[in-house]
């Protein structure tokens, strides 16, 4: 088993948890601020088996 950790937009966060489920990953969503303007970001926690990483 496998972690990866994503920060992406806020903006985006619907879209990639909706596709990443889609796909039968496991996801859970930290609401986060920091970085250019402390504008809003989502980190993903994305739990897969080795052989799916690279597809997420």
């Amino acid at each position: 088993m496998k972690l990866i950790i994503a920060i992406i937009q806020d903006a985006d966060n619907d879209r990639v948890s909706a596709a990443l489920t889609d796909e039968k990953y496991r996801v859970t969503f930290i609401a986060s601020t920091g970085g250019f303007l402390r504008s809003g970001r989502s980190t993903l926690l994305i739990g897969t088996e080795e052989d799916r990483v690279a597809r997420a």
